[in-house]
């Protein structure tokens, strides 16, 4: 019986840790998500760092938000903005992979700068 709760325990927590990881790894949804997606797939890269910004405030230290941000803003060449939205983002639970591919993405912002 004892090993049955242990176990169930066990399970309970892998779900709702995978949970949370997902969801932070997703943007919220909303209509300046939409708005900001719409205007980053368009190439107004201005406009999407606006509107990932008023995102960051809403949802504080994001991952996919601050992701989204520094994307927007590198490729608006938003320097400055770009590589504290990295760093934020970098300061953030990530896998090793994500964290090496964004170390990269600011290493090329800062060389820009």
């Amino acid at each position: 019986m004892r090993s049955s709760l242990s176990f169930l325990l066990f399970l309970f927590l892998a779900i709702t840790t995978s949970s949370a990881a997902n969801a932070q790894s997703e943007l919220p949804k909303g209509k300046i998500t939409e708005s900001a997606r719409s205007a980053y797939n368009q190439g107004d890269f201005n406009k999407a760092v606006s509107l990932f910004l008023e995102l960051s405030y809403q949802h504080g230290e994001h991952p996919a938000v601050l992701r989204a941000l520094a994307a927007s803003a590198n490729n608006a060449k938003k320097d400055a903005v770009a590589v504290l939205a990295y760093e934020a983002y970098l300061s953030t639970s990530l896998s090793r992979e994500q964290a090496q591919k964004a170390s990269a993405e600011l290493k090329n912002v800062k060389k820009r700068m």
